[in-house]
Parts: C-alpha cells; sequence; structure tokens
C-alpha cells in the first residue's frame, strides 16, 4: 500500500517500504500525534493543514533522533525526504492532501 501525498505541485509518496516509521510513531501517540493521525488514516485520503505539516516537521525529527539519527540510514533516508515535503508544504501553507492506492 502507498499513500501519495500531494500539497501543490509537490508530490511524496510513504511507500509499503516507509511504513516503518508511521508503525515507531504509533509505538507512542502521545509524543507523535500527526504522525499516527497519518498512520490510523493511510487507507482514508488524509488531509493535513500547513499547520500540522509544521508538526509533523517537529515529530519527524524526534523520531529521528529517537531513533538512531543517521546511524540508521533506512530511517533517515526516509524522515528526510518526508521531512522536505512537509516542511515545504508548511511554509508555503499548503494544504497535503493524500491518496492511497
Amino acid at each position: 500500500m502507498a499513500l501519495d501525498l500531494y500539497a501543490g505541485d509537490r508530490h511524496e509518496a510513504i511507500g509499503t517500504q516507509d511504513e516503518f516509521l508511521l508503525q515507531l510513531a504509533d509505538a507512542d501517540p502521545a509524543k507523535y500525534p500527526q504522525l499516527g493521525a497519518i498512520w490510523a488514516r493511510l487507507y482514508d485520503g488524509p488531509r493535513l493543514s500547513a499547520e500540522q505539516a509544521g508538526l509533523v516537521v517537529h515529530e519527524l525529527i524526534d523520531l529521528l533522533a529517537e531513533h538512531g539519527g543517521t546511524s540508521s540510514p533506512a530511517l533517515a533516508r526516509v524522515a528526510l525526504r518526508l521531512m522536505s515535503f512537509f516542511s515545504v508544504a508548511h511554509r508555503a501553507g499548503l494544504e497535503i492532501r493524500g491518496h492511497s492506492d
């Protein structure tokens, strides 16, 4: 299952191989509420406001730091890619629309 994310003319995806990041966040929903909400609505086409996108960036930073930082290459690669996407959406004031396969 892939989740395609759109913000303006930008596109990003959370592929099946990337879902482990959301599962890590789901283990601590109080600390990662935005990432947990994405995981909970993965199949329902989640929508996030620009403000929520900014919160996601900070949750991704915390998640990466808590789980080994760059010493975990797979996590770092996914987290950095998603941070960039969510950061652009936040700064540009764009709503993010999700669409699942």
